[in-house]
């Protein structure tokens, strides 16, 4: 009953929610080309980074990470090794 009982005040909250999105401000903001473009800019980096972070992911987990794409990854003019790079690289090259 508890789990009911939370679950309905979760859909109330989420109505609540929905009614402010009634008003005229709102609208007319969400209207506004300058907002739309901002919100598919984020939305689309965020889809980027969460692919990117799962497949680093997916070979930093791999039994020997040495046969994956992130051990034989080289940067820049001294071949220095996707392993022994910073976080944001790392990120960078897994991203791209």
């Amino acid at each position: 009953r508890i789990s009911r009982l939370a679950r309905l005040m979760r859909l109330t909250r989420l109505f609540k929610m929905r009614q402010a999105r009634k008003s005229h401000f709102f609208q007319w903001f969400e209207r506004q080309k300058g907002v739309r473009l901002v919100n598919l800019c984020f939305g689309l980096g965020l889809c980027v980074h969460i692919l990117a972070c799962g497949w680093y992911l997916c070979a930093a987990l791999h039994a020997s990470p040495e046969d994956t794409w992130v051990a034989r990854r080289v940067s820049g003019s001294g071949q220095v090794p996707l392993l022994e790079l910073g976080p944001f690289d790392q990120w960078l090259h897994s991203m791209y």
